[in-house]
């Protein structure tokens, strides 16, 4: 049976002179004036999030239940007449002791407010089906004689309205919980607290059938109906700005927050009375200050532990199956899997198509779309979306160390690690935007402020960039999320990333030269327009393109930031300007960065510099130095293949092919080492044999790592391209290519 949480709240209006309350009650010898009506106000909020008896606990009742509480002192209602129940103090003989004294102390013309917040039932042992409010003191069955039965409260109620008490009742009735009940038992009491009593208002949570919501997101933890209500009381309803809330306003507002922040779930509020022009609200500026700010953007996850029974007591074995599978891949944040997505395949020559593998969203598209598994899906759908826009944005805020060197397991190759790290990171995000976009739509993404951020994740997966067709798809869609945000500096990157890639050189410019106006310190920006210039033969504008970036570093007041700063823009310039084949001016920037202080950073990150300046060093015959910055980054016990094979290629180039052939071993020693590299090394010591011999394993099992036209240019190689070995071998493995050269 399920769990139905109610939170009645019965706003009983009438006059407000407030009462004192005494050891048993409320005492009527003490009255004040309110700012709202000429009677006297009362108060029983009652909030049970913890049950004595029951497996099945709240997480925020009470909590809504001490907002209330809040809302109504703030709103003039004397202290002593609000009565507050939570918890272990909301027993079944409190709860009807504090009612009895409603009926003894509320008048004609009074108002008065009874708030429930907690769990509802209903009693299957009879055919009548009485629906029950569960105190903290409730057993898991034989309600009528642990629990406050609805219809009793309703004879209360009716009492109070024939005395001329107008009787408002708040209930959010229907949050989920394993109770006797089940489904039917939250539906058969929401359905009973939206049937007509006598001239009460009601204020419910949702229709009958639906499941009413609480999560983190809302007010540091709340129930959405409970955290709009408070707002909507406090101001955020007024819409005609006349500093009186109707109810007619307030459903309008509950109308169009809650059911928009529950979906894809339903959760359709109720507002029911005979005249909706009734104020429920008179503002002042102490109350407008509880209006709650709202929520951030994100979607909310919705908590289903210990309440997956009451989605899923109808449903086949198979949908319980995939739906704890999906659960144990939430709880491990695998949302999303693709097969073919994985960095080997990225440079590839074969166009390799993605599969979704076992993961989150694997499991919830197993599960038929029927009726029967209608309210498990959304709220499935709702939590993955949840998790991948957090997951997502989390990803955005920490962009950065998408660049950043990683620390690789025991026995891995530092920068091979490094880049399945960067793109198999891409790819992912890549994956899981595209998957959100699948799942909530792109409207939603617009509501949520989440649309261009989603398309600027979409757009970094490397593949992209192979596919004409996707290329213009994304190019399209950059520009759509550019409408909405155009000052976002990511989005100006990949736009002009993509328009490079698309050969629209000049166009591109345009959106690199405003990423560096919105962040003047991104060094890739100056690499890619840098690049641009380089393609253009535009060399001095290149290079000032770089100063200016060093520049801009040298501005900041002197911090360790500017330490940072400085030293990744020199390391940055000389990387780019090696990438161009210029090595004079490279080999500039490089003796200004050695001779710049290496700032204190995280170990990983000055491990992975030390071994990047290593392979500059020995890029530019500097063997020495090279192997000191070697040193120092495998202090720690980590290699690094590449600048291994940079510093046997300086040795041999300097004739010290002992010392070559030590690190050689080195590098065949290695978990798949790159054999083009060892090729090389062996070419450049005029080893004709073993240069054919690692250059033959690197085709038959690495051919895609390097590209067609760099083995043919590659000086390392040159040697080694002389003899008949070499193009026997290119003949064999690129057979239309090499006829062409």
């Amino acid at each position: 049976m399920k769990r139905a949480a109610l939170v009645f709240i019965f706003i009983h209006v009438i006059s407000a002179t407030y009462y004192s309350q005494t050891s048993k009650g409320w005492d009527v010898s003490a009255t004040t004036t309110s700012n709202m009506t000429a009677g006297n106000t009362y108060a029983l909020i009652i909030g049970v999030s913890k049950y004595k008896n029951l497996t099945s606990q709240l997480k925020y009742a009470d909590k809504d239940a001490s907002v209330f509480y809040n809302y109504l002192i703030t709103s003039g209602v004397a202290p002593q007449n609000v009565h507050l129940l939570l918890n272990e103090n909301a027993l079944k003989g409190n709860i009807w002791a504090e009612v009895e004294y409603l009926l003894d102390v509320a008048k004609r013309g009074d108002k008065v407010y009874v708030y429930f917040s907690g769990h509802g039932d209903v009693e299957h042992k009879t055919i009548g089906h009485k629906a029950y409010l569960l105190p903290y003191d409730s057993e898991t069955h034989g309600y009528v004689s642990c629990a406050v039965g609805i219809p009793d409260l309703k004879d209360y109620f009716a009492t109070l309205s024939a005395s001329g008490i107008q009787l408002i009742f708040i209930g959010d009735a229907c949050r989920v919980g394993n109770l006797s009940g089940g489904m039917e038992g939250i539906s058969t009491t929401a359905s009973i607290l939206k049937e007509q009593w006598t001239d009460e208002i009601k204020i419910l949570s949702c229709q009958p059938g639906q499941l009413s919501q609480e999560s983190k997101q809302w007010g540091d933890g709340r129930g959405l109906f409970s955290f709009e209500l408070i707002n909507g009381l406090c101001g955020k309803a007024d819409r005609n700005r006349n500093n009186e809330i109707t109810l007619r306003e307030l459903e309008l507002y509950l109308l169009e927050k809650v059911p928009e922040a529950a979906d894809p779930n339903q959760q359709d509020p109720i507002v029911e009375t005979k005249t909706k022009d009734y104020v429920i609200s008179y503002l002042n500026p102490a109350i407008s200050m509880l209006a709650a700010e709202q929520p951030s953007n994100l979607l909310a996850t919705i908590d289903l532990k210990g309440s997956e029974d009451l989605l899923l007591e109808n449903v086949d074995r198979a949908v319980r199956d995939d739906y704890h599978h999906f659960q144990d891949c939430m709880d491990s944040a695998n949302y999303v899997r693709m097969e073919g997505a994985e960095w080997r395949t990225i440079y590839s020559s074969n166009d390799t198509k993605t599969q979704l593998l076992p993961s989150a969203l694997y499991y919830y598209h197993r599960i038929p779309q029927n009726e029967t598994n209608e309210m498990l899906l959304a709220f499935m759908k709702r939590n993955l979306s949840a998790e991948l826009m957090n997951h997502l944005q989390s990803f955005m805020q920490n962009a950065d160390k998408l660049q950043e060197p990683i620390t690789p397991e025991a026995g891995q190759d530092f920068t091979k690690s490094l880049v399945v790290s960067m793109v198999d990171r891409q790819t992912l995000v890549s994956a899981e935007a595209d998957a959100l976009k699948q799942l909530i739509g792109q409207e939603k993404l617009k509501k949520l402020g989440f649309y261009s951020k989603g398309i600027l994740l979409e757009s970094i997966n490397p593949k992209n960039f192979r596919d004409k067709e996707k290329l213009n798809e994304m190019n399209a869609l950059l520009d759509s999320a550019l409408y909405y945000e155009p000052e976002l500096p990511e989005l100006n990157f990949m736009k002009g990333a993509y328009l490079a890639s698309m050969n629209q050189i000049e166009a591109s410019k345009k959106y690199f030269h405003q990423e560096i106006r919105l962040n003047p310190l991104y060094g890739y920006s100056y690499g890619q327009l840098g690049a641009v210039y380089f393609k253009e033969n535009k060399l001095d504008s290149m290079y000032q393109l770089f100063r200016d970036y060093i520049n801009e570093a040298k501005k900041l007041p002197p911090s360790p930031n500017r330490e940072m700063q400085e030293f990744n823009s020199l390391y940055f310039v000389t990387s780019r300007l090696i990438s161009f084949a210029l090595k004079d001016s490279a080999q500039q920037y490089y003796l200004e960065l050695v001779k710049t202080h290496l700032p204190d950073m995280e170990a990983d990150r000055a491990t992975g510099l030390n071994f990047f300046i290593s392979y500059y060093g020995s890029y530019f015959g500097f063997c020495d130095e090279a192997i000191k910055y070697y040193d120092a980054a495998t202090a720690n016990g980590a290699y690094d293949g590449s600048a291994m094979v940079g510093i046997a290629i300086c040795l041999a180039k300097s004739n010290e092919f002992e010392k070559a052939r030590n690190y050689l071993e080195l590098i065949e020693k290695q978990d798949q080492p790159t054999y083009y590299d060892i090729a090389c090394v062996y070419s450049v010591m005029h080893d004709e044999k073993k240069a054919s011999k690692h250059f033959e394993t690197f085709l038959s099992t690495q051919k895609a790592m390097v590209p067609f036209k760099h083995i043919m240019s590659d000086p390392d190689i040159e040697f080694f391209r002389t003899t008949k070995q070499f193009n026997a071998l290119m003949k064999k493995h690129f057979p239309a290519e090499y006829k062409s050269e």
